[in-house]
Order: C-alpha cells, then structure tokens, then sequence
C-alpha cells in the first residue's frame, strides 16, 4: 500500500474498516486520519477540523468515526456514502475529559470508553451535550500603516499604504475564549492557516486587488456556515504602471536609436576623416618618393659611377633600397614607432648629403627617456620639413650647413625639433619666387592638412611652430619647426 499513495508511506497507527462508507480508515502519527478508497485516499486533518495530528485509536459505528488523539477526542460523522460530505464535533478536558492525551477507545452499545493519560472516561454517546451552534465571525478593525481605519469594502490604498492589520471576532456564548480562526488572503501565495489569534498583520504587499477570508470554529470544532470577508486594492506607484512601463520601454528605444544614430553618424564622420587622412598621407609618400627626388636620387647614383666612385654608389644604392622599403613598409600604418621613423629620416639625410656632395652636417639626438621601440608617431609628417630645410635653407648657403634633428621628452609629450643654420624662410621666399617655384611649399601643406585630419580623427593635439631664428643683429641665421606629439603607445 506504501507504493500507492505517498501518505501511506506514513507512519500508520492503527487501522479500521468502516462498512457504512466501505474504505478502509487510517490512523496515522502527523497526517491525521486517512480514508482508503476505490485507490484513491482522503485527508482529514487539523485543518479540516480534526482535534490532532497524531491518531491514536479509532471505533467506528455506521456513520460515524470516533478518533483519539494527542490533543482530544473527535467525532466525525458522514452524510450518506459520501467521503467528503462530513461535520466533525470535538471533545476536549472543556467538555468532560480527564486529559486531552486519548491512548485507546472502547466502544460498547452506546456507550464510549476513553482512556487517556489521566485515567479513564466514558459518556453516552447519544446524550453527551455537543456545541453545534457554529459561530457567526465579523471583520472587527481595520488598520493601514499602524492607524485604524474606517471598515469598508474594496477600500483604496495607495502604494506606500501597504502595511495592513485586520482583526476579527467569532461568537459563542457558551466558550469564547477558546475559538480557532482558519483565514486566507486571496491575491497571495498563501494557502489556508489556523490560528487562536483574534487580528492578523500583512506588510509590504504588492500592488494589486486582495480579499480577506476568515472563519471561526468553537470548542467541538464547529465551523463558520459564512466567512467573513473584507476587500482592498493597493494601487501601484506611477512607475509600476503598465502605461509607465510602456513609456519607459519606449524611451529606452528613443534613446537607444539616438545613440544608434549619433554612433552612425560618428562613424561615417570618422570614415571620411580617416580616407582624407589617408588621402594626405599618401600625397606626402607621393611627395616623399615624387619623380623628381627619384630622378635626382638616379643621377647621383650615375655622376658616383662616372667617377668610378664604388663605394660612395654602393653606399647610395643600399641607402636609397632602404629608404624605398621603409617608406613603403611605413605607409601600411598609421603609426609606425619611433625607431622607424628616426631610421627613415637617417637614411633620407644621408642620400642629400651624399647628392649634395656633403654641403651640410647633421646631426640626430634622441632623450634617453623616448622608448623608441615602443611609443609612436604618424609617419611622413617630418620629412617634408627637413626637405624644406635642405633645399630651401642648407642648400643656398655659401658655407656648409648643419642640421639638427631633436627628439625630447618633455611634459608627457614628445618634442620633435627641425632646425637648420640656413639662409631663412624671407630669403627663400624671394629666391623661390624669383625661380618661379612657389609649388615647392605644397608638401607641407599636405603635411599640414594631415595633421589636422589626424587630431580630428583620434582626438589628439598634434601641434606645429616655426621659429625664425636670428642672431643679436636682427639677421637670419635660420629655421627651427618644433613638433609636439601625444605618447602613442
């Protein structure tokens, strides 16, 4: 039978077979009193009226099943053959026992013998006295928030009111005192309980429509015919409203769209930036391997060769290769480190000095405090101002010239200096105007539109300043261009 049912799986305390209802009855320890029929089994329990969980003996006649249990004697009777159609009356020490622990039953004609840890009680069964009466519950207070409130049905409380207290009272002359309560808040989770407390208190309710339902039960376990009831809605706060909600989802979609939009936006802003930067910086690759530097560079290579000056073409050769490789090596990257630029600009200098038949000295300083290898710059933004140092400073200078190239860490930037001893920016001028070559300043121009796009495309403050240089005499004694660049790592 354990394998049938999971009550039966409990302990079992005593067994009868009742012909009136033909099912078997269960005595159990903790689940009341089972009924065992056609495979199917039913449940009384405290909650149903029963006096104990715990079911000590039983006697049975006709319709009617007498239990003993560690908290009275019971009296259940059954209309017709009907399991679930059934009154229950309860005898207690308030009604003439000796003690409410029943151990056995016994009975005999009429008469019910009851022995319980006191001693020993018996009573006619037809003419012991039993409260039938069941006892009319009333809604008797009503408080929200600790204050008592006027009783009414479907009362309106705000959000905030959500601390209730409600109390109820049932009546019976005969033993007030002693009345049991079964109560329930539909709107909740909650399943019936039992309680001999007269008020019950609910806090932090959410919103929503409730109903409070309460019966009361006497001394022999009669119960209310009608409940009590009483109703209220907790209405919620303006932001657990269904039409908030949908305002805030829909909000949550404007802004969202916005910012999808603007990113939009953004992005094609910073598509275009990027392909003019790239535009420019392959204008100043095209400036830096221009027709012309190459012709250049090729005539210089033959005058060595028609010197049979070896070693100087050899040293050309191998310098202009490594120049033509860096420089397209270098235009993959938007930035390229250190080294590599400082390494371009090396081999680039040595091919003027060497076309220049050595006209002008470098010289290249680099702060120990630059990491080289690892910080970086945008490559062919430097080497079109020391092309206009050399052609346009160095080379109309009667002596030799010299020109420096400073790489400075200085205030969590990077300080590049271009500077030369040459004839000045206002004597070039005049002699370039007078070659009518006024297109030779078009690669810093690009350079200059490079940088530009570059601060506005990765929001950085590259900046660039000339410097006339001149001596105490007012007269010009060269160009410096200083370079501040962000650390890029």
């Amino acid at each position: 039978m354990g394998n049938i049912h999971p009550f039966l799986k409990n302990r079992i305390t005593v067994l009868r077979w009742n012909e009136y209802l033909n099912a078997l009855v269960i005595g159990t320890k903790g689940l009341g009193l089972l009924i065992f029929k056609d495979n199917k089994v039913f449940q009384i329990n405290k909650t149903k009226g029963i006096s104990g969980s715990l079911v000590t003996s039983l006697q049975i006649k006709e319709r009617d099943i007498w239990v003993g249990t560690d908290n009275g004697l019971t009296k259940i009777s059954f209309a017709q053959n009907d399991i679930q159609n059934f009154s229950i009356s309860n005898i207690t020490t308030k009604n003439g026992l000796i003690s409410n622990e029943v151990n056995s039953l016994y009975m005999y004609n009429d008469l019910i013998f009851a022995g319980t840890n006191g001693g020993l009680t018996y009573f006619n069964t037809k003419s012991y006295l039993i409260n039938k009466i069941p006892p009319p519950v009333y809604i008797s207070g009503l408080s929200v928030m600790q204050k008592d409130t006027i009783i009414s049905n479907g009362i309106e409380l705000d959000y905030d009111k959500n601390e209730i207290t409600i109390s109820y009272v049932g009546l019976s002359f005969k033993d007030a005192g002693n009345l049991e309560y079964r109560y329930k808040l539909e709107g909740t989770t909650g399943n019936w309980q039992t309680t001999r407390l007269t008020h019950i208190q609910y806090s932090k309710l959410a919103p929503g429509d409730y109903n409070f339902i309460v019966y009361a039960s006497n001394e022999n376990g009669v119960w209310s015919k009608t409940p009590a009831k009483i109703s209220f809605v907790i209405h919620p706060a303006f932001w657990q409203t269904i039409w908030f909600r949908l305002l805030f989802i829909l909000f949550i979609i404007a802004i969202v769209t916005m910012i999808y939009l603007y990113r939009l936006k953004i992005i094609k802003e910073r598509n275009k930036l990027s392909q003019k930067a790239n535009k420019y910086m392959l204008l100043s690759m095209g400036k830096q391997l221009n027709p012309h530097f190459i012709f250049n560079s090729l005539n210089a290579i033959q005058g060595f060769i028609f010197k049979n000056d070896k070693q100087s073409s050899n040293e050309y050769i191998s310098e202009f290769a490594l120049l033509m490789r860096k420089t397209l090596y270098n235009s993959q990257n938007d930035f390229i480190p250190l080294a590599d630029e400082i390494e371009l600009l090396t081999s680039y200098i040595k091919l003027e000095v060497m076309r220049f038949n050595n006209k002008f000295t470098y010289e290249i300083t680099v702060d120990k405090q630059l990491e080289i290898a690892n910080w970086k710059i945008p490559p062919f933004i430097l080497q079109p101002y020391i092309e206009n140092a050399i052609l346009h400073g160095l080379r109309y200078k009667d002596e030799t010239g010299h020109l420096i190239l400073k790489l400075n860490y200085v205030n969590n930037h990077i300080l590049c200096s271009v500077e030369d001893n040459g004839i000045g920016r206002e004597k070039s001028e005049i002699i370039n105007k007078e070659n009518r070559k006024g297109h030779i300043s078009m690669a810093s121009k690009i350079t200059d539109n490079r940088i530009n796009m570059i601060n506005s495309l990765h929001n950085f403050n590259i900046s660039m300043k000339y410097f006339d240089l001149q001596n105490e005499n007012g007269l010009a004694t060269g160009t410096r261009v200083d370079f501040v660049f962000p650390v890029i790592l």
